[in-house]
């Protein structure tokens, strides 16, 4: 009965794979301008190489593209496709340290023209490349890099068509904002006091979501204001539309269907074009979530068909009140070192290198418990002096099987990356100074949850109560956030969620081919550090 079982497994996991492979090169063909796009790498000015892809139109019109500050590039891979299919050239790029661009965004970025910079810069590679002036380019910018396109033709750094702004992040109604070290109040920032009717003197279309609380309908409402006080009637000054689209999450906005029939539509209408809406999109963007949930799936399925719960013939410790009492008074230590530890990396680290400064309460969140807990263990004997257990050196099990596993993983990270689920970063970037960094103490938490499983006489309720134990700083955060009404940042830990639950997937499946415990955490904390950094910029 069980070999049938069994076999039936087999075959449903042959068929996952099948559906994984299938979905990820069909979401490629499908999308494939973005691939096709020629690199056009240029240097800014600070004479660092900056990493952008251009399409080449048919029409002597352009669109100038610009991701959110934490995103990059591959991102507007669904707009790249609509714009290019109505014949207009485009020209995304990478923000330094984003995507495959080195270098770092200077602290401070809201008040400096520093960003403004790279968009000059940018604007100007893409008019010399295409030959087309810049009463001819359109720009479209999401989230941070909406509000420094305005800062930009506020400066007069460049005269386009249009201004696109998706989910524009102003505070002009005085928000709370968590960014502590680059916070300012609009009302000191010299181009947002000179907003006006008649500056920046452009044909502006805000986008927002209904749900965005960092772009808010009503923040949206006032920036769209302000751009039209003192209003004359003259023809060079602002005209401004607001466009709110319905129940879209806050959530890399710009790849969104309904976001991208809205800017498309618009700036096709600027230009005499008819748009019709392409009805795959909405398939397409919600490809790359189904196709990382499959892959969530495809790990879980094989870890089951293995048949062998590893855990169960080890445990000699009893999972008690004694052992949950520790666990959750460990949390307290780690809460404090939570707010210690990334203020301390940032205060060592920020004056000699860059800093990947939005991830650092993140890893903090991660790696904190794992460090308290260990060292715990390591010096007392809390819950059940589990610790003289613990400790115990690595038997050299299965190391190849490891690798091979581990081979295997990169190659399904691989595939969802080139089919809509960015993990891309340049590797000869200070990002990987950092990987290594955050590995290091992302490591102990994985070591930890493997090792208690181990040694822990627990039923699968139990060890599933050991790993949110594991994790509960996360989810108690995600919680004060949702309080304080920061929807957008609760979403996030939503999304570091499922990174940590996969992460524990690829650990149980290591453990299956009786992988060594220390490659196994090694190998975790690597690969959850890695999705983190490739979605940020750093800081210097």
């Amino acid at each position: 009965m069980k070999s049938k079982l069994k076999s039936k497994l087999n075959i449903l996991l042959i068929i996952l794979i099948g559906i994984f492979v299938v979905g990820c090169l069909a979401q490629v063909y499908s999308t494939n301008t973005f691939y096709k796009m020629d690199k056009v790498n240029y240097y800014n000015i600070d004479e660092l190489k900056i990493s952008a892809k251009y399409h080449r139109g048919t029409k002597d019109m352009g669109v100038f593209i610009v991701n959110d500050l934490n995103q990059n590039a591959k991102d507007t891979w669904f707009m790249v496709e609509e714009f290019a299919k109505l014949g207009y050239h485009v020209y995304v790029f990478d923000l330094p340290s984003q995507g495959h661009t080195k270098g770092s965004v200077e602290f401070g970025y809201k008040q400096s023209e520093y960003l403004a910079e790279q968009y000059y810069t940018g604007v100007v590679a893409f008019s010399q490349l295409a030959k087309l002036n810049e009463e001819n380019i359109h720009i479209i910018a999401s989230g941070v890099s909406a509000r420094t396109a305005l800062q930009t033709a506020t400066k007069g750094f460049f005269d386009p068509k249009d201004l696109t702004l998706i989910s524009t992040q102003t505070n002009i109604l005085d928000k709370l904002d968590l960014d502590v070290i680059n916070f300012v109040k609009e009302e000191d920032v010299k181009f947002m006091k000179d907003l006006s009717a008649s500056n920046p003197g452009e044909n502006i279309h805000l986008i927002t979501s209904n749900l965005n609380n960092k772009s808010s309908v009503a923040e949206n409402e006032a920036l769209k204001q302000r751009l039209e006080q003192g209003s004359t009637g003259a023809v060079n000054e602002n005209e401004v539309t607001l466009s709110v689209v319905k129940n879209v999450l806050p959530i890399n906005e710009i790849e969104n269907k309904s976001v991208i029939d809205e800017t498309v539509s618009y700036i096709a209408s600027r230009d005499g074009y008819q748009y019709t809406p392409n009805m795959f999109l909405t398939v397409k963007s919600f490809m790359s979530v189904f196709l990382s949930l499959l892959a969530l799936a495809i790990i879980i399925l094989a870890y089951k068909i293995k048949g062998k719960d590893y855990y169960k013939e080890k445990g000699s410790i009893p999972f008690n009140k004694e052992f949950v009492i520790s666990k959750l008074l460990a949390v307290l230590p780690a809460g404090i070192l939570v707010f210690l530890l990334p203020v301390a990396i940032y205060f060592l680290a920020s004056p000699i290198i860059a800093v990947p400064y939005f991830v650092l309460v993140k890893i903090s969140l991660i790696s904190c418990y794992g460090i308290v807990i260990f060292y715990l263990y390591y010096r007392t004997t809390i819950a059940n002096d589990i610790g003289s257990q613990i400790f115990y050196k690595d038997p050299k099990d299965n190391v190849k099987g490891g690798l091979v596993v581990t081979g295997l993983v990169l190659v399904m990270l691989y595939l969802l990356s080139v089919s809509g689920n960015n993990i891309v970063f340049n590797v000869f970037s200070m990002k990987t100074l950092w990987l290594i960094v955050f590995s290091i103490f992302a490591y102990f938490i994985f070591y930890i949850e493997e090792r208690e499983k181990e040694v822990m006489i627990a039923s699968q309720l139990q060890r599933f109560m050991m790993s949110s134990f594991n994790f509960l700083v996360i989810l108690i955060v995600a919680i004060i956030l949702l309080i304080m009404g920061q929807f957008v940042l609760a979403l996030d830990f939503v999304g570091l969620g499922f990174d940590i639950v996969f992460v524990l997937a690829v650990g149980k499946l290591l453990k299956s081919v009786n992988s060594p415990t220390r490659f196994n955490a090694l190998v975790q904390s690597v690969i959850l550090c890695g999705l983190m950094l490739a979605q940020t910029v750093l800081f210097f």
